[in-house]
C-alpha cells in the first residue's frame, strides 16, 4: 500500500469561485454559467453548486443545456452539478438553519456600504462587507490563501450616464476601504435572455442551425466582456493553462445510453 500512495500523485483542493448578490435578476446565474463554460471549454473539470434552493435558476440553465444537447444531437459540455436541498421545517428560522449548514460557507453579497448621496462618501460598509472581512480575517488565522474579492459591475447598460459615474465613485471607496478589485461583469444584452431556454452561452458555436437566428455582433460583444471577466478573475496559473479531460459532454447518443 505504501508503494501505491507513493505512486499517486499529490491532492489538490478545489480553486473555489462564489458568485453572491442577495438580489434576483442580477445576473448570477448567467455569469455563473458562461465562467462554467469558459472554463470547460480551456479542459478543467468544473463541479457547479446552486445554493439557491428556492429558485434554482442555475440548475435549471445547465438542465436545459443538457437538454437542448440531446435534442438536437449536439455535443455541448456540462459540469457536474448539485444543488442543496430546500430545508423543510414548520418555522422559518429551522428551514434557513437546514439550508445554511447544507452549505455553510456560501456569503450573498448585496449591498457593500452606505454612500452619501451628496458627497458620495463612504458613511458605513455593510454587515454583508463586515462578514467578508471576518471570513479573510478568520482563512489568514488558519494559515489558508488570502481570499481574493472580486466585485462586477453586472447588466451594466451600454449607453453611460451620471448615476454610472456616481457608482463607480462609490466602488472605489468602497474598494480602498475592503480591500476587493473591481471588475466589468456583462451589459444588458438581450442575448442572454435568449440563450437561457436552449442552455447555450456566447462560447458556444454560433451558428444559425443551432442558434435559431443568425449571430450578431452582440453575441462576439458578449464573448469578448466573458473573457474579460475571466482575464480579471486572475485566476492561478495552473487553472488557466489547459488541462486534461475537461467536463462531462451531453450528446443524444449518451442520453440514449443511459
Amino acid at each position: 500500500m505504501a508503494s501505491l500512495a507513493s505512486a499517486l500523485p499529490p491532492s489538490r483542493s478545489a480553486h473555489v469561485i462564489v458568485l453572491g448578490n442577495e438580489k434576483g435578476g442580477s445576473g448570477k446565474s448567467t455569469l455563473a454559467v458562461h465562467l462554467i463554460v469558459a472554463l470547460l471549454k480551456e479542459g478543467h473539470r468544473v463541479a457547479s453548486i446552486d445554493t439557491d434552493s428556492r429558485q434554482l435558476s442555475l440548475t435549471r440553465y445547465v438542465e436545459n443545456r443538457a437538454r437542448f444537447a440531446r435534442r438536437m444531437g449536439i455535443e455541448l459540455e456540462v459540469p457536474a452539478h448539485f444543488s442543496v436541498r430546500l430545508g423543510e421545517g414548520s418555522v422559518v428560522a429551522e428551514v434557513e438553519a437546514r439550508e445554511f449548514a447544507a452549505f455553510a460557507e456560501v456569503v450573498d453579497l448585496d449591498v457593500l456600504g452606505r454612500v452619501d448621496g451628496e458627497d458620495l462618501t463612504v458613511t458605513a460598509i455593510s454587515q454583508y462587507a463586515d462578514l467578508v472581512q471576518r471570513a479573510r480575517a478568520n482563512r489568514r488565522a488558519a494559515g489558508m490563501r488570502e481570499l481574493n474579492w472580486v466585485v462586477a459591475r453586472n447588466r451594466i447598460a451600454t449607453i453611460a450616464n451620471r448615476n454610472q459615474q456616481n457608482v463607480i465613485v462609490g466602488l472605489q471607496q468602497l474598494s480602498a476601504m475592503l480591500d476587493f478589485r473591481i471588475a466589468d461583469g456583462i451589459s444588458e444584452r438581450i442575448i442572454f435572455r435568449e440563450l437561457f431556454p436552449t442552455g447555450l452561452t456566447v462560447f458556444d458555436t454560433l451558428e444559425r442551425e443551432v442558434l435559431g437566428v443568425e449571430p450578431t455582433m452582440s453575441h462576439v460583444a458578449a464573448r469578448r466582456e466573458i473573457r474579460e471577466l475571466l482575464d480579471r478573475l486572475a485566476l492561478p496559473p495552473r487553472l488557466r493553462a489547459p488541462a486534461a479531460g475537461g467536463g462531462i459532454v451531453a450528446t443524444a447518443a449518451a442520453a440514449a445510453a443511459q
